[in-house]
This record gives structure tokens, C-alpha cells and sequence, in this order.
């Protein structure tokens, strides 16, 4: 395994589902973030949405997720899912957010007989770093993955169902409002450390901690329904990158 810059290490190193990976999700999901919790990922955080920049190949297309939903927060949405999926709520994801572009790979997920609920999305933008991930450097099997970064915003599309244990879920990306919240989205490449970022809401996340991989969905023609403006972050001081801010939105739900 040979890895030829910081930025590369630090990508494997995620991918890796260390405990960095996870430690960095939680805090980056939690509602109401301490100001201690952001000062401590902050360096980690940033280093990481670089990195992917940097390194990853930019991705449009078709994505999926899959999460194991038989414990708590997730089984209140699988089993309630026509409510907390309605057509029209938001599903806002404030940590970095791992995607498949092969639908067979979602196979390796739903093939334990769990409750699984089933994202999936056609118009995802994010950045493909297989050929980066520990699991192809290792020599393993290729997860095709694609990885979103914060926040990213979505919309459910299409009313929810369920195939034996899989909640099927479409939604639809919107990408400038998740893009204008970003943190990278406000730093020109030479000065990404001196410029101002823009808040995380945690008002309204959904957290998807430790789950697996996702999603299929057509661009949804009515996507300018949406509220941009009570979607929107607020900027906040670059250091603490994660502060979070109270905003509205048409629907949305919190698992």
C-alpha cells in the first residue's frame, strides 16, 4: 500500500472505518455541537474536505446508500417511514456521506435479512475516491464509492415503500444550497484557511452514524419549490467551522 501525500493518507485513513471516521461523523451530526467538540475536529475536518478536493474525481450521477435500521435512531423512521418519508421532507446530513455508484454492491448490505432503508438518488454530486479508499489500496474489493461532502441536502421525492426489510427512499440532491453551506464553497483554493465558512445546521439533522453505503431517483422537476432561503446556512468564523445556526424549512423530519 503506497501512499504518496498527506492528502492521501488522510483519505485511506477515513475510508479505513477507523475510529477517526466515526468520532468525526458523531461530532459533525450532533445537535447543537459544543464549542468544544467543533474546536477539536475542526483541523481534521478541513484537512479532510481538502483533501477530497484535492484528490477525488468530481462525480455526477446516480448513488446509493443502504442503513442497518434495527436499532434506535433509524427504527423509528423504518417503522414509521410514510411519515418520516414523505414526499417533500428534508433529509439534511451534516457528515461526510459515503455513496456506491454500483447498485450491486448494495447486495453485500441487504443480504442479512435486516431492516435496511434504502436511499437513493440520481442527480448526487460529490467526489469518487475508490482508487483512493483503504479498501482498494488494500487490495480488496472496490466500493466504487463517492463521497458527499457537508452539509448536503436533500428532498424526498416519491412516496416511500417497502420491500420485505427495505424502506425505499428517492431523493432528490440540491446542489447549490449544499454547496453554498460548505465550508470549501467560501474559500478560493489559495486561501481556504483565511476565508470565512459557513455553518452546519444541526437543527435539523439526520444522523446517519456508522451506517453503510445508498440510492436511484429522477432530478425531481419541482425542485424550485423548495425554500431556499430558509435552507440556507449562515457564515461563521472559520475555526469553529461547525457553530450551528436555527433555520426553517418547508418539512423536514430528525431521526
Amino acid at each position: 500500500m503506497a501512499l504518496t501525500s498527506e492528502d492521501a493518507e488522510v483519505i485511506a485513513l477515513y475510508t479505513a472505518e477507523s475510529p477517526i471516521c466515526y468520532m468525526l461523523n458523531g461530532m459533525l451530526s450532533q445537535m447543537q455541537c459544543p464549542e468544544g467538540d467543533r474546536d477539536c475536529i475542526a483541523p481534521l475536518t478541513k484537512r479532510l474536505l481538502n483533501a477530497v478536493r484535492r484528490l477525488g474525481q468530481p462525480y455526477q450521477g446516480r448513488g446509493f446508500r443502504a442503513l442497518y435500521a434495527d436499532a434506535p435512531p433509524l427504527l423509528a423512521a423504518f417503522n414509521d417511514y410514510a411519515t418520516h418519508f414523505a414526499v417533500g421532507a428534508s433529509v439534511n446530513i451534516f457528515q461526510f456521506l459515503s455513496f456506491t455508484t454500483n447498485p450491486e454492491h448494495i447486495q453485500h448490505f441487504i443480504k442479512h435479512n435486516r431492516s435496511v432503508i434504502l436511499l437513493k438518488c440520481d442527480d448526487l454530486i460529490g467526489y469518487d475516491i475508490d482508487a483512493l479508499s483503504f479498501q482498494t489500496l488494500c487490495g480488496g474489493p472496490r466500493e466504487q464509492e463517492v463521497l458527499v461532502l457537508p452539509p448536503a441536502y436533500f428532498t424526498v421525492k416519491s412516496h416511500p415503500y417497502k420491500v420485505n426489510n427495505i424502506v425505499h427512499v428517492d431523493l432528490v440532491y440540491h446542489a447549490k444550497i449544499s454547496q453554498d453551506g460548505s465550508y470549501v464553497a467560501q474559500c478560493a483554493p489559495d486561501s481556504r484557511d483565511t476565508q470565512n465558512t459557513s455553518s452546519l445546521n444541526s437543527s435539523l439533522s439526520v444522523d446517519f452514524l456508522g451506517a453503510s453505503n445508498a440510492a436511484l431517483s429522477a432530478r425531481d422537476p419541482t425542485e424550485g419549490d423548495v425554500n431556499t432561503d430558509t435552507l440556507h446556512p449562515d457564515p461563521v468564523d472559520t475555526l469553529t467551522l461547525l457553530r450551528s445556526a436555527p433555520t426553517r424549512c418547508r418539512t423536514t423530519f430528525t431521526i
